[in-house]
């Protein structure tokens, strides 16, 4: 989902009914290295939990340079819920400009 398809906020309802991973604002310094912060939103209709979010990052000639995964703030998310998460690549050369989100996680088992 690119950004110009980003459903409007204020209705939940016109978003698609699965977990959303969207990337913000990315950033470089030559001490600090690269790195890119975003949110996750929980639309599946329940709540979710063990979220991981994954990034593949590709260079100018559209091959993977980099991977990694991380843990949102927040690992359980209830519906409309909606966590952050940063990826910090201290040896990256130039700030992130092409990649690829994903997000993995469990529906939350009311029983236990």
């Amino acid at each position: 989902m690119s950004i110009e398809d980003f459903p409007v906020i204020e209705d939940f309802h016109k978003m698609p009914r699965k977990l959303i991973v969207k990337g913000g604002t990315t950033s470089f310094s030559p001490e600090a290295g690269a790195s890119l912060q975003g949110i996750v939103i929980n639309n599946t209709g329940q709540a979710v939990k063990e979220i991981r979010v994954g990034i593949v990052v590709f260079d100018e000639r559209k091959m993977p340079v980099r991977n990694a995964t991380t843990h949102p703030e927040n690992a359980l998310l209830a519906q409309g819920g909606i966590s952050a998460f940063s990826f910090k690549f201290q040896d990256h050369a130039q700030n992130i400009k092409d990649y690829h989100l994903y997000v993995d996680w469990t529906f939350e088992d009311k029983e236990s």
